[in-house]
């Protein structure tokens, strides 16, 4: 259900970017596949580049992998708030999407990612030393070790909101869509 005076035509918008969203983690081309992790830290805000690697529209959850001893890890452990920003420049949409990650290490969600992931992404997990760990010069590829597994960890963010910038030479128009649990608030917004 979608309600508010003025609502934005969910009937088409939200459909499309979930669809977009859906086919990302399939699609190398697509710009929404790569996104923008950002997360809070005492020190403040800190962003990333994040490989979304799925996306299930109907509990409107995104997947996301990272090695456990990131920073990215204690962070959300910290504060579960995130935000992702993503761009396709071929559509010229923004997409900002805000909601609650839930860190999986040791369970049936991060066995099945493990499992899925071909031997060359978990190569990523296998290194000796944790993410940002400083080496006098690049390392060579790590084999995959039991001890790779241990260094995964898959990441779900459940949406609350998402905004959707259009950035039309004719006419900019944005959208905010707000995921409550009776429906969708859809707003029009200000560009």
């Amino acid at each position: 259900m979608t309600t508010g005076a003025a609502a934005p035509d969910a009937g088409w918008i939200l459909p499309e970017i979930l669809g977009l969203l859906r086919a990302a983690p399939g699609d190398r081309d697509s710009g929404w596949r790569l996104l923008v992790l950002a997360t809070g830290t005492a020190a403040g805000p800190r962003q990333r580049m994040v490989v979304l690697r799925g996306f299930d529209p109907g509990g409107l959850t995104l997947r996301l992998h990272c090695d456990a001893r990131s920073g990215k890890v204690g962070e959300i452990a910290a504060d579960p708030r995130v935000s992702l920003l993503g761009w396709d420049g071929a559509r010229q949409w923004q997409i900002r999407l805000e909601g609650e990650a839930r860190l999986h290490r040791d369970d049936a969600l991060a066995d099945h990612a493990w499992t899925a992931m071909p031997d060359g992404e978990r190569r990523s997990y296998a290194t000796l030393d944790p993410p940002g760990s400083a080496v006098p010069a690049p390392p060579p590829p790590p084999v995959v070790t039991p001890q790779a597994r241990a260094n995964f960890c898959a990441i779900t963010v459940r949406l609350r909101q998402m905004e959707w910038l259009h950035l039309d030479p004719e006419r900019h128009r944005r959208a905010r869509f707000r995921f409550l649990g009776h429906g969708v608030e859809a707003r029009w917004l200000i560009p």
